[in-house]
């Protein structure tokens, strides 16, 4: 594929690029930065190799429409192949906001003129056909600005380079190769790591587990016996403990006598030490009531003293309070009199104060006068401007209004004409929602005719039982629920001949070999060979044959009538509601195409026709709406431009607002002033006329100034009084002011001792009422002589209760065998119960002897496998060894002409250090021999510069071995734009020598630095300015 012309429109930053020849072998496109070199490479890409679909909205389309303007992205390309010459052009609306602008089409050249070969979608499939076999290839050489990555071939570039140099496989090798691959991807990952779910690894598992298995198996073995061995202990222990438990009864009867004798005395002991402890409570009781009396009588003797105390000291502090009193009077009368002097005082100086602020304020008002005399004539200046400002602006204002209706008048004309056309599409647009619903009405009369003849067809076809058959289901229905009834208490031993799923009831539960539970709802899945045990409740009877013919009979009746219920009435039952439902369905069907006669479908199909041809002549008038749009985007252009003067305008009745505004500001400001000038100076007159001063300025502020240092000076003097005046009243107010303390301390105390002596009187009246409800001291003192009596009696009784030293060893005796019997009972419960365990365990293990052979032969059938599969992989990995290195020998073998003109490009560019070139299976430049150290050095090791060289004859000799076929175009966007002025000659003689060698290779060059190009001659090479 060879280009031969490329126009470009819209595309970033390229408005319109047209390159009509390229017929030189080497054509250099250069322009400066940022021109659109690099976007003109990427349009030609996405036209040829880019997404299938021109419609394409994805965010690399959308990337390259242009952000600044509204407009449409534009490819126009024309290639030859296979010695035919086409042309591709493709609009990309869709990404640009507008889906119906989108189009592509591809021409060929045939006698001089071109031909349509598709357009839209088929032009998209034709190009893909023609570009099937460069699709994968070109994308890899075309080298991008700054791209130093190495290419590397995919099957398709593989497949071209071994057919050129005839050295691919046979096709049995690739499928033997496949196959060995996907053999291998059983077991190994890409890199021969062993899987996680390779046979191997799940058979290691299962080798493990069943391991895990017969290990547990043979430990519940051991467990067993031990409980058997056990088992036999606990029954002889058992034995032992029941002879003991026997004698130790004996041995209980006979003490058991003379315990009750020992019993009796025990009760008679307490209760005569309970009634010693109630002698023993009342004695305590009737001491407490004597110490109380005598406290009573104690405290009430000590108030009676306190009280008299108490009053003596009352009539003092009376005396003392009269005195402090009447002192306190005569020196509040002596403050009274210095604070009236004081205030005489200050009086006095406030109006020598005032007089002095009188005489400051007069002499600020004359500096204030001459300030606001300074601000008046700035005002005056900033008016004069303020003015001259306004008249401009007005000015200006009047221009944009009279710009402003001048586009108004204009795009209200064009809005009428605009208007008359949007008539006429409305009515075009009615025309054709009439033609749509006329459609759809036929459309659904001819649904309603399919729909009532699929119904007929579907009642003429079904067979409905009759009266006998449903007599025939209600017998069989009451056969089922009498086996049903019949069959409880059953167990049946079953084996499944295939894959089936049980159902089961409330009443009935089904055990498979796990010994799992299956209750009702769910549905135990049995494979084949699997065997299972159903049991139900109930009397046992031999069902085996009523079963079978129940069966049959009910399966013979669900394939006759379709059921799939178990009840077989119920199921016929909704076959009748079923027909009952399709009759009225029909019905109703038939009275909705009823009311579509055929007179009405023809009139119907009349009209469509009607308007069918009339909107075939209203088609004639298409140019109506692109009248319509060029009108409207006038109007847009023409509302812009008209809102722009509105804001222009706004903008200006802004600054006039603003300007008169600070006009009127101003001249406010000026009046204030001058009425603030004036006010100064009528009160500065008026203090003159106050102090009969001169109006002369310099006179009047000596004179000011002179009364108010005199005024100062009998200002101080004044304050010298007042501050001896508040010494002495400091003094005076100390001196009231602790007499008041005085005075309030000794009436506190006072209050005290008032309440002290109310208190003992209370405490007097209460111990004189306790001392009355107390009895007196000699009834006490008879009470506790009976008590005391009472208790020696009791005392004396109490030793004759006590227990001899016989009479508690029996009790102890007793006592321990009662805790021997508890003990034997509990020891005995306690073998039983791990007797019932042991039993438990062994019922359990049941069985276990044939599961553990199971399990055994499970294991070694495992194990075979699991060497086979090990042997299996091993080969495999083993035989793709072998497969790879004849593979990689054959790549030797095909790229071995290209690694040798690489070399020789190698020596010509100045890296002849470098003597061979190795690639890899995906033909990507792997390594290059350094032949002073006879080493292999990898491509990336190597710096910017040389990386680039590098990736770009490799792009160049896979080019001319591809160019031996057919035509081909090679292009490189700003190549070894990192190279020096050595190394880049020395690529420019390699271009020359590979495009002579291959007539069919073109290179188109895009670079922003011609002059590096001149020195290729002008016989193979041309440049072209973007």
């Amino acid at each position: 594929m060879r280009l031969e012309a490329i126009s470009v429109r819209n595309w970033r930053v390229i408005d319109s690029v047209e390159i009509l020849s390229l017929e030189t072998p080497v054509t250099v496109i250069y322009a400066p930065n940022g021109a659109g070199k690099t976007s003109l490479h990427e349009a030609v890409t996405v036209c040829l190799f880019g997404p299938k679909s021109f419609r394409s909205t994805s965010s690399r389309i959308r990337e390259v429409v242009p952000w600044d303007r509204d407009v449409v992205p534009e490819v126009t390309v024309e290639f030859r192949i296979k010695k035919k010459r086409y042309r591709i052009k493709k609009v990309y609306g869709a990404a640009a906001g507008y889906s119906n602008r989108s189009s592509a089409l591809l021409e060929e050249l045939s006698a001089g003129s071109w031909r349509t070969c598709g357009s839209d979608s088929k032009a998209e499939s034709v190009l893909q056909q023609l570009l099937s076999e460069l699709s994968e290839v070109l994308p890899t050489l075309w080298a991008n600005q700054g791209d130093v990555s190495l290419p590397s071939g995919d099957g398709t570039l593989r497949k071209r380079v071994a057919s050129l140099l005839e050295t691919f496989t046979t096709p049995q090798d690739e499928c033997f190769y496949n196959l060995l691959t996907e053999r291998l991807s059983q077991y190994f990952t890409p890199k021969m790591n062993l899987k996680r779910n390779s046979p191997i690894r799940l058979l290691d598992e299962k080798r493990n587990e069943l391991r895990s298995q017969v290990e547990g198996r043979r430990k519940q073995r051991e467990r067993v016996e031990a409980a058997e061995q056990q088992l036999r202990l606990k029954k002889l222990q058992v034995e032992r403990e029941k002879k003991h438990l026997e004698e130790l009864q004996g041995k209980h009867e006979e003490i058991q006598k003379a315990v009750e004798e020992i019993r009796r005395k025990e009760a008679r002991f307490r209760e005569v030490s309970a009634k010693v402890e109630a002698v023993n409570e009342a004695l305590k009781s009737a001491g407490e009531e004597l110490k109380r009396l005598r406290r009573h009588t104690q405290t009430l003797k000590t108030a009676k003293q306190e009280l008299k105390r108490c009053k003596v000291r009352l009539q003092r502090l009376v005396a003392k309070l009269s005195a402090a009193e009447a002192e306190l009077h005569e020196v509040a009368k002596r403050e009274s009199d210095m604070v009236a002097a004081k205030a005489q005082t200050e009086e006095t100086l406030k109006a020598l104060k005032q007089r002095e602020s009188h005489l400051k304020k007069a002499l600020k008002l004359l500096q204030q006068a001459a300030d606001l005399e300074s601000k008046t004539q700035d005002l005056n200046s900033q008016l004069r401007e303020s003015t001259t400002q306004r008249r401009r602006l007005e000015q200006e204002l009047s221009e944009v209004e009279r710009d402003r209706e001048r586009k108004s008048r204009k795009m209200r004309e064009i809005s009428d004409q605009l208007r008359g056309l949007r008539s006429q599409i409305a009515r075009r647009e009615e025309l054709e929602r009439t033609l749509t619903d006329l459609r759809r009405r036929q459309k659904e009369a001819q649904q309603v005719v399919r729909q009532i003849e699929e119904t007929q067809k579907m009642l003429s076809g079904r067979t409905f039982p009759s009266k006998a058959d449903c007599r025939e289901a209600e017998e069989l229905d009451s056969r089922i629920r009498t086996l049903q009834a019949e069959t409880r208490g059953v167990v049946l031993r079953l084996r499944a001949l295939r894959t089936i799923k049980v159902k089961t009831d409330s009443e009935t539960r089904v055990l498979n070999k796990n010994e799992q539970l299956c209750v009702e709802g769910a549905r135990p899945q049995m494979r084949i060979e699997d065997v299972c045990e159903v049991e139900a409740y109930g009397e046992e009877v031999e069902i085996t044959e009523s079963l079978a013919a129940l069966e049959k009979q009910v399966e013979l009746l669900r394939k006759c009538f379709g059921i799939e219920e178990e009840n077989l009435v119920a199921g016929i039952q909704r076959l009748r509601v079923v027909e009952e439902e399709l009759r009225k369905r029909l019905s109703r069907l038939h009275s909705k195409l009823a009311e579509i006669s055929p007179e009405g479908l023809e009139v119907l199909h009349k009209r469509l026709t009607e308007l069918e041809a009339q909107l075939r002549q209203e088609k004639q008038e298409a140019d109506i709406k692109q009248t319509a749009s060029t009108l409207e985007t006038e109007i847009e252009v023409l509302q812009r431009e008209v809102e722009d003067l509105e804001q222009s305008a706004k903008r200006l009745r802004k600054q006039l607002d603003k300007n008169l505004s600070k006009s009127t500001n101003l001249a406010v400001e000026q009046e204030r002033i001058r009425a603030r000038l004036l006010g100064i100076r009528r009160e500065i007159g008026q203090l003159f006329e106050d102090a009969q001063l001169k109006p002369h300025k310099e006179q009047t502020e000596k004179q000011i100034k002179e009364v108010i240092s005199d005024l100062r000076e009998e200002m101080s003097k004044k304050e010298a009084e007042i501050r001896q005046i508040n010494e002495r009243c400091d003094e005076e107010r100390r001196k009231h002011n602790e007499l008041r303390g005085t005075v309030q301390h000794l009436k506190n105390q006072r209050e005290e001792l008032l309440k002290t002596i109310a208190k003992l009187e209370q405490t007097i009246e209460s111990a004189q009422r306790e001392l009355e409800q107390l009895p007196n001291q000699k009834t006490l003192a008879e009470r506790l002589n009976s008590l005391k009596q009472e208790k020696q009696r009791l005392q004396r009784e109490l030793k004759v209760c006590y227990l001899s030293e016989g009479e508690r060893r029996k009790l102890e005796e007793h006592t321990k065998l009662e805790n021997a019997l508890k003990r034997v009972k509990e020891r005995l419960q306690t073998l039983q119960k791990q007797m019932y365990e042991i039993h438990g365990v062994l019922k359990q293990a049941e069985g276990l002897h044939e599961e553990l052979t199971i399990l055994q032969t499970q294991l070694n059938d495992a194990e075979a496998q699991y060497r086979t599969h090990c042997l299996r992989a091993e080969a495999l990995k083993l035989l793709k060894t072998l497969y790879d290195e004849l593979r990689r020998q054959k790549t030797e073998r095909m790229v071995e002409p290209i690694s040798r003109k690489i070399s020789d490009w190698l020596r010509i560019i100045g890296l002849e250090r470098y003597d061979a070139a190795r690639f890899d299976e995906s033909l990507r430049l792997e390594a290059l021999h350094f032949s002073p150290a006879d080493i292999e050095v990898s491509p990336d090791m190597e710096s910017y510069g040389t990386r680039e060289q590098l990736a770009m004859l490799v792009r160049l000799a896979f080019a001319s071995l591809l160019a031996q076929e057919q035509r081909l175009s090679l292009v490189l966007d700003d190549p070894l734009a990192h190279s020096d002025v050595q190394r880049h000659e020395a690529f420019l003689r390699v271009l020359e020598q590979a495009v002579r060698e291959q007539p069919n290779l073109h290179v188109l060059i895009l670079t922003c630095h011609p002059e590096r190009f001149e020195t290729l001659p002008s016989s193979i090479a041309s440049q072209i300015p973007l």
